[in-house]
């Protein structure tokens, strides 16, 4: 009944109530994969929101629900290892969290482990889509280093070309002031 009630809050969008209910929930019945799938999903969605009036309150609320959001996946992952959507699931997870939960290396492992299985090619080339966002984050964190070390180098430069968006460049008098102009 606790579990369907949190459920509901979550489909009804109510992901502040769905969390309190499953954390309630979790904490009598450990084991229950659904209700830490659930528990991930409500503060994945509340993490989703970014900032609110909660973060004047406490300060930490964000990273607090990081590192909340990856013990339940986690806690999931678990109970489920052979799961092959439940480990899709935390290897994107680990992706997209900020780098100092410090899950990126483990994440990649995990989404590279899911291609050596049996799992269904719709599971495997979902993993495949993430491991490339992961090596285009890793790709960026030597780029940044580059900048960082060897300045005045050929290869800096080519880093920042690489870095650069690609989009055309704007011309400032066709829009009203003010506006901020980000100059690569």
């Amino acid at each position: 009944l606790v579990l369907a009630l949190g459920k509901a809050y979550y489909d009804e969008g109510s992901y502040m109530r769905a969390k309190d209910v499953l954390k309630e929930y979790t904490g009598i019945n450990d084991n229950d994969v659904e209700g830490w799938m659930l528990l991930a999903m409500s503060y994945g969605k509340l993490g989703e929101k970014g900032y609110d009036d909660n973060i004047y309150e406490d300060t930490n609320y964000m990273s607090n629900i990081a590192f909340e959001a990856t013990a339940a996946i986690e806690k999931a992952a678990a109970l489920a290892p052979d799961d092959y959507e439940i480990r899709l699931a935390k290897g994107i997870w680990g992706i997209q969290m900020p780098f100092f939960l410090g899950k990126h290396e483990e994440a990649a492992a995990d989404l590279e482990a899911l291609l050596e299985t049996d799992a269904p090619d719709s599971i495997k080339a979902e993993a495949m889509f993430h491991l490339g966002v992961a090596r285009q984050r890793e790709g960026m964190r030597y780029w940044i280093d580059i900048a960082k070390k060897f300045p005045e180098s050929e290869a800096a430069e080519m880093a920042y070309e690489g870095m650069r968006p690609h989009i055309e460049r704007i011309d400032p008098e066709d829009y009203e002031k003010p506006f901020v102009e980000i100059d690569f």
